[in-house]
């Protein structure tokens, strides 16, 4: 850990995607990071810095 940034910012990798809004590579495969996005609960946007 970096010390001077005193807490870290996790995100699941198969959140991620390409800068063009499309599904990018996944070690479990396209077809799995689709189904798990598609599964999750609604993704509410909050802002990072208040």
């Amino acid at each position: 850990m970096n010390p001077h940034i005193p807490f870290s910012i996790a995100v699941a990798c198969h959140r991620v995607i390409g800068s063009d809004g499309s599904l990018t590579g996944y070690a479990g495969g396209l077809w799995r990071k689709k189904w798990l996005l598609a599964h999750e609960p609604p993704y509410k946007k909050q802002a990072l810095f208040l």
